[in-house]
C-alpha cells in the first residue's frame, strides 16, 4: 500500500458507495426528506472527489489541490441552497450528476496524460469513464428537465437512467480499477527485475534489452549512439576509509548525477561494482566528449554526505561511438572498456575515446 495509495483511496471509494447505497436503500427512516438528500449528495461528491484524487496519486500528482476540495464543496452548498433555501427540484438534483461528467472526465483525461504508452487496462478504464460520462448527462438532462417541480414523466427518466446504467458503470469502473492495480504490479515486478536496487539504474540484463532497441531505432534512423563506461577511481578507498554504507552512498549519488546531466532517451545503467555504462542517444564522438566533461567536471566537484561524513570521488570514462552496421553490444562494451583502461592508465578523472589497438588491459587495483 506505501507505494500504492491509490489503491487505498480506491478502497475507501467503494467503501463509500456501499454507504450510499445503504442510504438510498433506508431513505424512508430518515426524518427529513431533505437530510437525506444533503446527506447522500454529499457521500456521493464525496465518491467523485476520491475517486480523481486516486487517479491523481497514481499520476505523481497532488491528491487534493485546493481547487478539487472548493469545488466539491461549492457544489455541495449549491444542492444544499436548491434544497432548502431556494427549493428547485430539478437544479438539486442535477448537479451531482453534471459534476460526475466533469470528474469522470477528468479521472479519464489524467490516465491519459500518462508519461508512458498508455496500457491496455488503461484504455479500457477511459472507454469506461467517457461511456460513465455520457450517462451521467443524460441522467443530469433527465433531472433538470423536470424544472422548480417535480415532473413525474423526467423523475422516471432519470430514475430509469440510474437504475440501468449505475449497477454495470460501477461494476465497470471496479473491474477496471482492479485491472489497473494488477496491471500496475506486474509492470512494476518486470521493472524490478531490470532496475539495479541501490541505485535505480538499469541492472545488466535491463541495459542489454534496451540498448538493443536503441542501436535498431539508431540505425533505421541513421543517428549516432555514443557507449560511455563510467568507473569511480579508487573506489576501494572509499570503501575502506568511510565504511559500505558511504559507499553505497557514493554510487547512489554518482549514478544521480549520471542521470540528472542526460536526457530521458539516454540509457544509464550499472554493469557491477563501482562501473557504470551510458548510452547517449543521437550523439556522436564530439558531443559526447562535451557533455561527459561536465558530468566528471560534476562529480569532481560534489561532495559525497553520509550522517557526519563527508567524502569526494572523481571518476573515468571511455567512450566508443557504436558502428551501427557491425558492432554487437557486447563488443561495443569491449571497446569502451579498453578506452576506460586508458583513462584509468592516463593518471584517472579523466576522459578517453576508443583507440584502435590500443596495449591489452591490466588489471587497475583499486579502480
Amino acid at each position: 500500500m506505501e507505494d500504492s495509495p491509490h489503491a487505498l483511496t480506491w478502497s475507501i471509494v467503494f467503501l463509500i458507495a456501499i454507504i450510499n447505497s445503504i442510504f438510498n436503500v433506508g431513505r424512508e427512516l430518515f426524518p427529513n426528506r431533505d437530510i437525506y438528500w444533503i446527506l447522500v449528495n454529499a457521500t456521493s461528491l464525496l465518491q467523485q472527489g476520491l475517486a480523481l484524487a486516486g487517479f491523481r496519486q497514481r499520476a505523481r500528482l497532488p491528491a487534493f489541490p485546493a481547487w478539487l476540495i472548493g469545488y466539491l464543496v461549492f457544489i455541495e452548498l449549491l444542492i444544499i441552497w436548491f434544497t432548502i433555501v431556494d427549493h428547485h427540484m430539478g437544479l438539486r438534483m442535477a448537479f451531482t450528476p453534471f459534476s460526475a461528467v466533469i470528474v469522470l472526465s477528468a479521472c479519464a483525461i489524467v490516465i491519459a496524460r500518462s508519461n508512458h504508452r498508455l496500457r491496455a487496462a488503461e484504455i479500457g478504464a477511459i472507454y469506461v469513464f467517457v461511456i460513465y460520462a455520457l450517462v451521467q448527462l443524460l441522467s443530469g438532462s433527465a433531472a433538470l428537465m423536470q424544472g422548480a417541480e417535480q415532473d413525474e414523466i423526467y423523475l422516471s427518466y432519470y430514475q430509469q437512467i440510474n437504475f440501468v446504467a449505475a449497477p454495470p458503470a460501477y461494476a465497470g469502473i471496479g473491474l477496471f480499477s482492479i485491472f489497473i492495480l494488477a496491471d500496475d504490479l506486474s509492470h512494476k515486478m518486470q521493472r524490478l527485475a531490470i532496475t539495479d536496487q541501490l541505485t535505480g539504474a538499469m541492472n545488466r540484463r535491463g541495459f542489454d534489452e534496451a540498448v538493443r532497441r536503441a542501436k535498431a531505432q539508431a540505425k533505421r534512423e541513421n543517428r549516432d549512439l555514443t557507449l560511455v563506461l563510467a568507473d569511480i577511481d579508487y573506489f576501494k578507498q572509499v570503501n575502506d576509509k568511510f565504511g559500505h554504507q558511504m559507499g553505497d552512498e557514493a554510487l547512489v549519488q554518482f549514478a544521480n548525477i549520471l542521470g540528472n546531466l542526460t536526457r530521458t532517451e539516454d540509457l544509464l545503467a550499472r554493469l557491477g561494482g563501482e562501473e557504470f555504462v551510458l548510452v547517449l542517444v543521437h550523439s556522436d564522438l564530439a558531443k559526447s566528449m562535451e557533455k561527459i566533461e561536465k558530468i566528471r567536471q560534476s562529480v569532481e566537484q560534489h561532495e559525497i554526505r553520509y550522517l557526519n561524513q563527508i567524502a569526494k570521488i572523481t571518476c573515468s570514462f571511455g567512450l566508443y561511438q557504436i558502428n551501427l552496421e557491425q558492432d554487437t553490444v557486447k563488443e561495443a562494451i569491449r571497446k569502451a572498456d579498453q578506452a576506460l583502461y586508458l583513462a584509468k592508465r592516463s593518471g584517472r578523472n579523466c576522459i578517453k575515446p576508443y583507440q584502435q589497438d590500443p596495449s591489452p588491459p591490466i588489471s587497475i587495483v583499486g579502480g
